[in-house]
């Protein structure tokens, strides 16, 4: 492990769309990971009621699948309802120091 490194963090998350249809509307996350990453989101898919302003959060775990980073990792998470798309980047950095 790095001095300084998260491997977890909490996030929260709006609905837009059920502001724009009225619906109940289901969002499933896809990662994009680079090598050496793992990344996991707890949970995989979010149901957003038709309450306007519903929130609900997620987790994020990071690990290392080599025994330390040489370089920054990127990657993306992102979550889709089949109509929408709400991407998060991430970085996770190889520096001792932040």
């Amino acid at each position: 492990k790095h001095k300084g490194f998260v491997p977890k963090r909490g996030r929260t998350v709006t609905s837009v769309a059920s502001r724009l249809t009225g619906d109940d509307t289901v969002y499933n996350v896809s990662i994009n990971a680079p090598k050496g990453l793992r990344v996991r989101v707890i949970p995989t898919s979010l149901h957003f009621k038709k309450k306007i302003g519903d929130t609900l959060s997620y987790q994020v775990i990071f690990s290392s699948s080599t025994s330390t980073l040489k370089e920054d990792a990127f990657g993306s998470i992102t979550w889709s309802n089949g109509m929408y798309r709400v991407r998060s980047p991430f970085v996770v950095t190889s520096k001792a120091d932040i």
